[in-house]
């Protein structure tokens, strides 16, 4: 039955296969293109070409194996067939996994080798982290990729195992890099701030080309390791790939406009938060001075204190008016416990009580400050300052005292000493909300700088300790020194990216700063991220998950109608089988060296010989002295010339030889080729010599319209036969007729013949006779 279905086999057209080199070729280029322009852009010092814009650039090793890896998979997939390249590749691919390898673990303890720098020039951070160096997470891909490549290569050895699994670490590498792009993409990239170098943006990418290509790469080396696998149908393919990408643009788009709508939205409420922060922080603090020159306006030009500070001015030795003095002072400072000291000074600044008292006099500098508040006659309100260097820091109200009756001449100074760490540190330190990072802090202008006047966070001793000069423009609490309001962003007195809203205490020289670090911001948006990033991830799963079912369901229809069509072409074979077994004329086949192929039940009958005698052998029928002419009239007809109803003879298994008449045609495969020589012949002997007999038959009846034309001419039986001999003679038709009739003539006129004329025919008989 097999020869049969060879028959079938050489005219029937094999499925095109879709093997997507072209994008395996692209997407290999790609990282090459990439990686130069790293080079290049570190070798010139613009970095914007090794970092499309982010602040790490992809590092020159980086673009290294990106070139040559992409070279690696390119020239493989241009020549396949080459055993010289398929060493070199092999040897590029396991150089740069054990390469990647080692690049991990240095990276992932913290040691850069200068090496990573290719002999270029290289220096300065980015994200707190050394520029020019590999990230951890990026040599762990590149070990993905070296693996990939080489799994995809052993796949040649015929085992599709090997493909599947370059397949799928291509998979996991375009998985990897689609995260780390899309963070990009939504503006929180990963690793950023910590402690390990985060991948470039241009790595990212390249990366997601470089997956791409690797599987394209292992989906080919699958489909050549896998004889089962039939053609696709491109257009449908085509179709279905369509379709996902216009899915997977479109959710990724919309995954990508609800992430800037709400970064947008949560952006708004942190500066919200910030500004009523801080505008309640500054009505706090305007109320707190408010309440404090209150507090002064209890002494300031009341008859009845200003009595007894001259009183006891007058006459220091006048214990009882001391004694009411202080108690008067002691009530208060018990009523506001915001005061630490209070100080009553005479004229010349020197402090005569004291609640609490204790041994140590009044600062020096308060001589001048009494001198001043003396001379304007108002409550004057002494800022954040020092007694001394080792001193707290403290605030003072410096209430002038008035003798009214000596015309409201200035007589001394009552100063309210006020320590900040009572209520206004730990009230601006307070944040109303849970925070890692926020904190609200004040500055003054001092010269040429700005003045940080409380306690921060993040830093200890700062307090009139911390200056900034006013020409760190990027930092919030200089803009505020400057006169700038609301929101800003800027890089914090740690070097750390922040946001704020900063504004002026009204009637005083301070300036509020309410901060909070970008990435605390940010935090909530990564978090936010992820959920975006899963969520898309899972909606681009469905939707591969769905335009695979319809892949499927496309492949098992196909299947399905293969199935049947190959049913179809099974009956259709065993009903050519039976035409082929059945056929009275004799079927041969031969390849194009002239070995029998098929040898039907007819061609047995007619030559003789059984097919297994015949079959792989040279065709037996055809005579010695015909081989030549066989050979080229085998090639006429491969080089598509058919032969039709050609007669001609050819030898039995007995020897004989016998009349046969055949057709013959090429048989061609799938790609137009001609595969074999096929011959109908049939036995023709029969009918030769039917055709003989005809042709004697004819020669009888010509003979006889000759005869018939003689006996009209002659009119005696001599003449009869001696026209008839002449006829015979002439004509040289001495066939069974004219013998027979000659020799009855001959017996019936013998008597009255001539005998020298007669005689000399029938001797010319008797010799055609003998």
């Amino acid at each position: 039955m097999e020869r049969h279905e060879d028959v079938v086999a050489m005219n029937s057209k094999t499925e095109p296969r879709f093997f997507p080199s072209k994008l395996a070729q692209v997407g290999a280029l790609l990282p090459i293109f990439m990686g130069v322009l790293a080079l290049l852009g570190w070798i010139s010092g613009h970095l914007l070409l090794a970092s499309f814009g982010s602040s790490v650039p992809m590092a020159p090793s980086t673009a290294l194996l990106f070139i040559l890896y992409g070279s690696s998979v390119f020239l493989r997939i241009r020549n396949s067939q080459s055993r010289t390249l398929y060493r070199i590749v092999m040897s590029i691919g396991s150089a740069g996994v054990v390469i990647a390898a080692l690049l991990f673990f240095l990276s992932y303890l913290g040691i850069h080798s200068n090496i990573e720098h290719l002999g270029i020039p290289i220096s300065g951070m980015a994200e707190r982290v050394p520029i020019g160096h590999i990230s951890p997470l990026t040599a762990f891909c590149f070990v993905l990729v070296g693996f990939s490549f080489l799994t995809a290569l052993l796949s040649a050895s015929g085992s599709s195992v090997w493909a599947t699994a370059a397949f799928w670490l291509a998979c996991l590498i375009i998985l990897i890099s689609f995260v780390l792009s899309m963070a990009y993409l939504f503006g929180a990239p990963l690793l950023y701030g910590g402690g390990f170098i985060p991948p470039a943006l241009s790595t990212s990418i390249a990366f997601v080309v470089m997956g791409i290509a690797l599987a394209s790469f292992a989906g080919l080396q699958m489909r050549l390791t896998d004889t089962r696998v039939e053609a696709v149908d491109k257009r449908t393919a085509n179709i279905l790939i369509l379709v996902f990408v216009m899915l997977a643009v479109g959710i990724v788009s919309a995954g990508y406009f609800y992430y800037r709508s709400y970064e947008k939205s949560h952006r708004a409420e942190v500066e919200h938060q910030l500004s009523a922060i801080a505008a309640l922080k500054v009505d706090e603090l305007v109320d707190w001075r408010k309440e404090r020159l209150g507090d002064a306006a209890v002494f300031f030009r009341n008859d009845n204190f200003s009595a007894r500070v001259r009183q006891y001015l007058k006459t220091p030795e006048d214990a009882g008016a001391q004694i009411k003095l202080r108690t008067w002072i002691s009530q208060f400072r018990a009523a506001n416990d915001e005061y630490d000291r209070i100080s009553l000074l005479d004229a010349n600044g020197v402090e005569r009580i004291s609640v609490p008292a204790t041994p140590e006099q009044a600062a020096r500098h308060l001589l001048q400050d009494v001198s001043g508040a003396l001379r304007s006659g108002k409550v004057t309100f002494l800022d954040f300052h020092r007694d001394g260097p080792d001193q707290p820091i403290h605030l003072a109200i410096l209430v002038p005292v008035f003798d009214v009756e000596a015309g409201n001449r200035p007589i001394g100074l009552l100063a309210l000493s006020i320590d900040p760490k009572k209520y206004l540190y730990p009230f601006i330190k307070n944040w109303p909300t849970p925070s890692r990072t926020a904190e609200t802090l004040i500055v003054r202008r001092d010269g040429n700088d700005a003045l940080f006047l409380n306690e921060l966070r993040f830093r200890e001793n700062t307090a009139l300790n911390l200056r900034i000069p006013l020409q760190t423009i990027q930092t919030p609490a200089v803009r505020a020194a400057l006169g700038q309001t609301g929101i800003v962003e800027g890089i914090d007195y740690r070097g750390v990216p922040v946001i704020a809203d900063v504004r002026s205490v009204p009637n005083s020289p301070w300036f509020l700063v309410a901060r909070m670090d970008i990435a605390e911001v940010y935090t909530p948006l990564r978090e936010r991220l992820w959920v975006i990033v899963i969520l898309v991830g899972a909606l681009l799963i469905c939707a591969g998950a769905g335009t695979g079912f319809v892949w499927r369901h496309q492949r098992e229809r196909y299947y399905r109608e293969k199935y049947e069509a190959a049913e179809a072409l099974q009956m259709s074979m065993e009903t050519q089988r039976t035409i082929v077994e059945t056929s009275p004329l004799a079927i041969i086949v031969t390849d194009p060296q002239g070995h029998v192929t098929i040898w039907n039940k007819a061609a047995e009958a007619t030559f003789g010989w059984r097919a297994d005698e015949v079959m792989g052998r040279e065709n037996p029928i055809v005579p010695p002295d015909e081989y030549d002419r066989v050979r080229q009239v085998r090639q006429e007809v491969m080089d598509g010339k058919s032969l039709v109803d050609t007669e001609t003879e050819r030898i039995r298994k007995d020897g004989s030889r016998i009349a046969v008449s055949f057709s013959a045609t090429a048989l061609y495969d799938a790609d137009g080729k001609a595969r074999a020589f096929l011959a109908v012949v049939a036995d023709i002997t029969e009918r030769k010599r039917a055709e003989e007999r005809i042709k004697k038959l004819n020669r009888t009846l010509a003979v006889l319209s000759d005869i018939n034309q003689a006996i009209v001419r002659i009119r005696e039986p001599r003449d009869l036969f001696d026209n008839a001999c002449s006829i015979a003679v002439e004509k040289g038709n001495f066939s069974f007729v004219w013998i027979g009739l000659l020799e009855d003539l001959s017996r019936s006129i013998r008597p009255v013949a001539s005998a020298g004329k007669s005689e000399g025919y029938l001797e010319k008989i008797n010799i055609s006779l003998k």
